[in-house]
């Protein structure tokens, strides 16, 4: 039973939804943090610059707020990855793809490589923000609603007052 569950290509969303809920309260009674991945990103910047002598090293960002320290969220950001990527290895559906998805097949390898470079460097944009912000939205949404926060419920009402039309918009459209 459990391994047909690992090597399913997809899981209800009931079932991951339940998981991460019960992940994010035990991280917060046990481990006195709560769930979230912003952090993780910069923190591995961090080990960059300083490893790789890079000049973001020496902004104070790098040096005070997030220095290269293993912290829980470099853990979890660690986990994360290691954990697709075993996913993906044990459902089979593990491949390397350069396209980004089939409207870009048939494409010229130069717009691919500009469709790659917008979508890293808005990735860069949108982590910055996050970091700017003190966390990612569903970070905010998750733990935020696991501590009873006020703003965690407000996001996800306001989340889903935006995502629901937008996705019957969308269908219409197709």
């Amino acid at each position: 039973m459990i391994s047909r569950v690992l090597t399913a290509k997809t899981w209800t969303p009931w079932v991951t939804g339940a998981l991460t809920g019960l992940l994010a309260a035990l991280c917060c009674v046990y481990g006195k943090t709560v769930l979230g991945a912003s952090g993780g990103f910069i923190t591995a910047a961090s080990f960059a610059g300083k490893y790789l002598n890079m000049p973001w090293q020496d902004l104070l960002y790098f040096k005070f707020v997030k220095p290269p320290v293993i912290s829980f969220q470099l853990i979890q950001f660690t986990g994360m990855i290691l954990g697709s990527f075993t996913a993906a290895y044990l459902s089979s559906d593990f491949k390397l793809r350069l396209t980004p998805d089939e409207g870009m097949r048939g494409r010229s390898r130069s717009d691919i490589i500009k469709r790659w470079l917008t979508i890293f460097f808005c990735g860069i944009l949108v982590e910055f923000g996050a970091s700017i912000a003190g966390g990612c939205t569903s970070g905010l949404g998750i733990s935020g609603i696991i501590q009873q926060s006020p703003a965690g419920f407000l996001f996800f009402a306001a989340a889903f007052a935006a995502a629901v039309p937008t996705a019957l918009i969308m269908k219409r459209l197709r």
